[in-house]
């Protein structure tokens, strides 16, 4: 079915790193069928990919796409949501949304590190440290994504 194939086309440009195609169908799924939270997640959390520091008008727009996603049991949509709500610095309401979903996500090291970053951005310095040597345990030692070699410098940091 034609959802189906757009659904199949945004995974791929996703998984080719091509986050700005994933995004235009998610959005033209979501303006079809705003109810469906999976789309509203997939495009709140892309949103948010697109650069490394997205401006405030995408970070609100993914927030209002994204509201719906608190409170939510579903790690991906908690991670989702927690992960907006620090960037928005609602930093503790990150840490609420985030807990959970790195505790339902314990094998995705972009979770983990989301929780680290919320955690150190409420000054909870011992458990964002833990949190980073969670990340790094969870890649490789040859890893060079960019949030890999901040965990790897936030440890350091924390450790003075």
């Amino acid at each position: 079915s034609e959802p189906t194939l757009q659904w199949a086309k945004a995974g791929m440009l996703e998984k080719n790193g091509d986050i700005k195609g994933a995004v235009a169908i998610y959005a033209a799924m979501y303006e079809q069928n705003s109810s469906n939270l999976i789309v509203a997640n997939n495009l709140a959390s892309l949103m948010t990919e697109i650069s490394d520091n997205p401006e405030p008008e995408v970070i609100e727009r993914a927030y209002t796409i994204a509201k719906r996603l608190r409170g939510n049991p579903a790690p991906p949509f908690q991670d989702t949501f927690g992960w907006i709500a620090f960037l928005r610095g609602e930093f503790d309401v990150a840490v609420e949304s985030l807990l959970p979903a790195s505790e339902g996500l314990p094998q995705d090291a972009l979770v983990q590190y989301h929780l680290a970053k919320a955690y150190a951005a409420t000054n909870q310095n011992e458990d964002a440290l833990a949190q980073y040597a969670k990340v790094l345990q969870l890649v490789g030692a040859a890893d060079t994504r960019k949030f890999v070699v901040e965990s790897r410098n936030e440890i350091v940091r924390l450790q003075k």
